[in-house]
């Protein structure tokens, strides 16, 4: 125990939600429109970084990280 309190109030966590969401909502929301726009197989084939974070296609699992955990 270092003696130490710390305190937030509800009203502290509400100034820094917001922030937060705006800016996550900002990163994802161009993400979340080319998925729409252009199918999320197209997506995924032409951006590596969203290819990496595919897990299932039609409930098989795709994801050769994961496959390996579930063989352990």
């Amino acid at each position: 125990m270092t003696g130490i309190n710390h305190f937030v109030s509800s009203s502290d966590g509400e100034a820094i939600a917001e922030p937060l969401y705006r800016g996550l909502t900002n990163v994802t929301f161009p993400y979340v429109l080319d998925i729409a726009q252009k199918g999320w197989k197209e997506v995924c084939n032409s951006d590596p970084s969203l290819q990496k974070g595919l897990s299932l296609d039609h409930g098989k699992v795709i994801c050769k990280e994961i496959l390996k955990e579930m063989l352990v």
